[in-house]
């Protein structure tokens, strides 16, 4: 099952609270997703997070703070990012001042869930079709992250373990932890798990989804208990 972190920037608590209901509303019917959702008041605040953690952002355009939810988007345009994007606002004088950003929908309140509905179905699209390019001197693949149980460094190469089988790549295990997404947790010095895989963990070890067991080296034993955690809990 695939785990979306929505993003809500909204600096009213009612409206809030009824975009959240519907959000779940969504995933519940969906069934193909867990939602992890966070909530910001003012542009300020969500500019100091790092935007590659969401699969979707949802804007006011009127906020607490200097910035409004256009200026918002604007800055996050500027830094490069991607992230599909919607407004909300209660008046729909603020539709063009929203062209030149990653707007994919603008929304007026209240929301209605059809609305909410497909721009969850655009995000868990372009979530699910996410994948990595393996590209070596003869075989191009493209290997979609949610196969990928886990990573581990062998010398200048990376083990890339799937649910198909193990694919070794010559590329070093430091510059494959920067192109994994979020749910790829680092256990070992030279191994990094799909927490999405995971089925277990007792004591120093756990077990991943290919029945194999994997070693959880002492320094980072708290944040895989914690990712854990929080992947089981949604």
């Amino acid at each position: 099952m695939l785990c979306m972190q929505i993003a809500i920037v909204e600096n009213n608590e009612s409206d809030r609270e009824k975009l959240e209901e519907k959000l779940h509303a969504w995933a519940a019917m969906n069934r193909k997703c867990e939602l992890i959702i966070r909530h910001f008041t003012t542009g300020e605040d969500f500019l100091k997070e790092d935007f590659h953690d969401f699969h979707f952002i949802f804007m006011d355009i009127e906020l607490d703070g200097k910035l409004n939810g256009i200026d918002t988007a604007q800055a996050l345009n500027k830094n490069g990012c991607h992230t599909p994007l919607a407004f909300l606002t209660m008046h729909d004088i603020y539709v063009y001042d929203g062209y030149g950003t990653n707007a994919v929908a603008f929304i007026l309140k209240p929301v209605m869930y059809e609305r909410i509905h497909a721009c969850m179905d655009t995000a868990l699209e372009r979530v699910s079709n996410a994948k990595y390019i393996y590209n070596s001197k003869d075989t191009i693949l493209s290997i979609p992250y949610r196969d990928i149980l886990y990573c581990q460094a062998a010398l200048h190469y990376t083990a890339l373990v799937t649910v198909s089988g193990t694919i070794t790549h010559k590329i070093p295990f430091y510059q494959m932890m920067e192109q994994l997404p979020k749910q790829f947790i680092r256990c070992h010095r030279t191994t990094s798990v799909n927490i999405m895989h995971v089925k277990q963990i007792k004591g120093r070890e756990l077990l991943m989804g290919n029945s194999i067991w994997l070693t959880i080296s002492k320094p980072y034993l708290t944040q895989v208990r914690d990712a854990y955690m929080d992947w089981i809990s949604i």
